[in-house]
């Protein structure tokens, strides 16, 4: 599975680096609702998301999935950043409280 590459087969790297990007965008998440949640606690430091991820999946965000991570998400309108903290968009909070609704209307 992991050898050299053959036609018709995946090579190592290409595997990787598909395995890397599902890792990016699942972090990516993880890291929104990390902020998500820490934001009940204003202001939302750095030391309060890596609290909150860790709360979430009993495991800390790298450093990479954390900076790459947040300029994503401040690139795409998700996240704010004012002074030294961190806050979700009004639209990530609004989908949040429907998508919490939603679940508890289900059980």
């Amino acid at each position: 599975m992991w050898g050299r590459a053959r036609p018709g087969r995946r090579g190592r790297e290409e595997f990787k680096s598909k395995m890397t990007t599902y890792s990016a965008i699942r972090s990516d998440a993880w890291l929104l609702l990390s902020i998500i949640y820490a934001s009940r606690f204003p202001p939302v430091t750095l030391a309060k998301i890596q609290s909150a991820a860790d709360f979430i999946r009993h495991t800390f965000l790298t450093h990479e999935e954390l900076n790459l991570g947040l300029k994503r998400l401040i690139e795409n309108g998700l996240v704010r950043k004012a002074g030294e903290a961190f806050y979700p968009a009004e639209l990530v909070l609004i989908a949040a409280d429907r998508g919490a609704r939603q679940i508890l209307q289900e059980f």
